[in-house]
């Protein structure tokens, strides 16, 4: 497992520095705060996510192994499925906006991965619907009304 945090690790600090790199090519509003521009966020949240892969890799390295076997990193078939569904839709989700727009994607994606992290048992379409719709409005508010950063509209101009 210790091989597996330090490659893990080491992938998420290269794609921490290639998000923030990237994010520092965003458009830059004149005379506003740095905090309202659109690449501030990516890149704070780069930071976040290159000392969590830098305190993983030194956990890695720290964590004594010997006393415990190592663990299989998909312990059923369910995890990889919720790994494979999320993998796929962060994929398509920048896909869907371009499309779509904002509101319509991001309701599918929420809804998708809402879906996918109830249980069979636990799962009420009315109630993961209005979750997502709740969700999804909320995120339109917080920054198209009050930080006034706009939303791609897509086809559909939503």
């Amino acid at each position: 497992m210790k091989k597996y945090d330090k490659i893990l690790g080491t992938l998420l600090l290269i794609f921490a520095g290639i998000l923030y790199f990237y994010s520092g090519t965003f458009p830059v509003r004149e005379g506003r705060p740095r905090v309202l521009n659109a690449g501030f966020y990516p890149q704070l949240l780069a930071i976040i996510l290159a000392v969590l892969a830098v305190a993983l890799i030194i956990a890695a390295f720290i964590k004594d192994y010997k006393d415990k076997g190592d663990v299989e990193i998909w312990k059923n078939t369910s995890s990889l499925k919720l790994f494979l569904v999320t993998l796929v839709m962060l994929i398509i989700y920048p896909y869907l906006l371009t499309y779509l727009g904002f509101a319509t994607a991001t309701f599918i994606f929420i809804s998708i991965m809402i879906y996918s992290l109830f249980s069979k048992e636990e799962r009420n379409i009315k109630k993961l619907g209005f979750i997502s719709l709740i969700i999804t409005i909320v995120i339109y508010l917080v920054f198209n009304e009050f930080i006034n950063i706009p939303f791609p509209t897509g086809g559909l101009l939503i």
